[in-house]
């Protein structure tokens, strides 16, 4: 969760970050234009998991409509896979309906808000002791999902504090959790905008977070082959969306499109099945259930949005798409314009090749980037190329209109303090709340 592509190593070119998983990448199918369709952790893995944009599942920060009705692991499951989850649950929790499907969810062990500060070493563990003890007997889908990374940043080793040190020298600030959430949102409002020298720590201390991160995951893949798992197991390493430190003016995730926050990582490791390539086609967080499906040789279902990037995986040519991403609400932004913190800004992200374009009905702005000449995405260039800018604009428009209406309301399968909390930390706005869901059966203790 908020491992974007630029936290990386192998993106960002910072040596000694995350060598574990600059190294995994290295010898897996290594996409490296891969786009999320939103910007927080609900959304993102509700298109995750069902290859559906967001205009077609209908989940959003402040519309939760219920339980997928299809996804990765309901196809799975029905083929004879033993599904399981270890997640660390708040906006993945079996509340919000993503255990539908699943054998066991694990929620984690943590409450909120301390969930948001992330527990990897304890999940990735207990992943791995399910591995030991059940992973024998028969075909298993295993979701491993931890916090590690998300704000607030509080690196909890030796190691990831030093390499914060050594990014900022001579700050070796940290910032309490309350102070964090504080900060984000002032920021990315207007009111209180951080400085250059906060913005760097705030960066140095997520780097370190990375650090942690990659040490349990090399750690976890270490013991998938010390299991002798590892030749018979397709891995998939993906983030829901990244953070950033200023781009744009915003700090954090959900408060716009920049490639901070909706750039991430995907790689699919095979031994023997899956040769390590590097793939820049632009692709889409939609496309892996498809891709999964067909390298486990399942039939994909025909009424996905998402597309299987085998083709590319083998060395192939596969489809040209664009790949669109979504800003439904945001707080920070509806407040810095003068606007009801629940604005429906509707902003929408298209990417085709080397432009990117940015549509906001509210306010009504069109913004074009060539991504080629400017991967920051500083110049508007709309007005240098009208006729990209209105073919772009004439897809986004077919894009909306292939949209639900309206999507449904929410279904009060959060409960109302549960969803107070989450709204406390900056990301769900509830204007409706019913009773809790039951929980799902949680797995067996190691």
């Amino acid at each position: 969760d908020t491992l974007g592509a630029a936290a990386l190593g192998s993106f960002s070119g910072r040596r000694g970050v995350s060598p574990r998983l600059d190294a995994l990448l290295a010898r897996s199918a290594d996409f490296r234009r891969a786009y999320a369709q939103y910007g927080n952790t609900l959304v993102s893995h509700a298109s995750l998991f069902s290859a559906l944009y967001p205009r077609h599942h209908g989940v959003y920060p402040d519309v939760i409509p219920g339980p997928l009705e299809s996804s990765l692991v309901g196809v799975l499951a029905a083929s004879g896979y033993h599904t399981i989850a270890f997640t660390e649950g708040a906006f993945v929790s079996a509340a919000f309906g993503f255990s539908a499907g699943f054998d066991a969810y694990d929620d984690g062990m943590l409450g909120l808000p301390r969930q948001m500060a992330g527990g990897a070493a304890q999940t990735f563990q207990r992943a791995g002791d399910w591995l030991r003890d059940e992973a024998q007997g028969g075909p298993f889908f295993l979701f491993l999902h931890t916090y590690e990374v998300h704000a607030p940043y509080l690196p909890r080793d030796d190691a990831a504090r030093e390499l914060a040190n050594q990014l900022t020298p001579g700050d070796e600030r940290t910032f309490p959790p309350a102070l964090q959430t504080r900060q984000l949102l002032n920021h990315n409002s207007g009111r209180e905008p951080l400085s250059s020298r906060d913005l760097a720590r705030l960066h140095a201390l997520e780097q370190a977070e990375v650090h942690t991160l990659d040490q349990v995951v090399g750690d976890f893949l270490d013991r998938l082959t010390q299991l002798g798992l590892e030749s018979d197991t397709l891995v998939v390493v993906t983030a829901d969306h990244g953070d950033q430190f200023g781009e744009w003016g915003k700090v954090g995730h959900g408060d716009s499109l920049h490639d901070r926050v909706i750039h991430v990582p995907l790689a699919f490791h095979w031994p023997g099945v899956v040769e390590p390539r590097r793939i820049e086609s632009v692709v889409q967080l939609v496309d892996v259930m498809p891709t999964i499906l067909e390298l486990v040789g399942l039939r994909i279902p025909g009424d996905v949005d998402g597309t299987s990037l085998v083709p590319w995986i083998h060395g192939e040519q596969g489809p040209k798409r664009p790949a669109w991403s979504e800003e439904r609400t945001a707080r920070g932004e509806c407040a810095r314009l003068g606007l009801e913190e629940n604005c429906r800004l509707d902003r929408i992200s298209v990417r085709e090749g080397r432009w990117q374009l940015v549509s906001s009905l509210l306010p009504p702005e069109r913004r074009l980037y060539d991504l080629d000449s400017d991967p920051e995405a500083l110049h508007d260039v709309a007005e240098e190329n009208p006729e990209v800018a209105d073919r772009l604009e004439r897809l986004t428009e077919d894009y909306r209109e292939a949209a639900r209406s309206e999507p449904p309301r929410s279904q009060g399968l959060v409960d109302a303090e549960t969803l107070r909390r989450l709204r406390d930390l900056g990301y769900v706005d509830a204007n409706d709340a019913g009773s809790a869901a039951p929980g799902p059966t949680a797995p067996p203790s190691p």
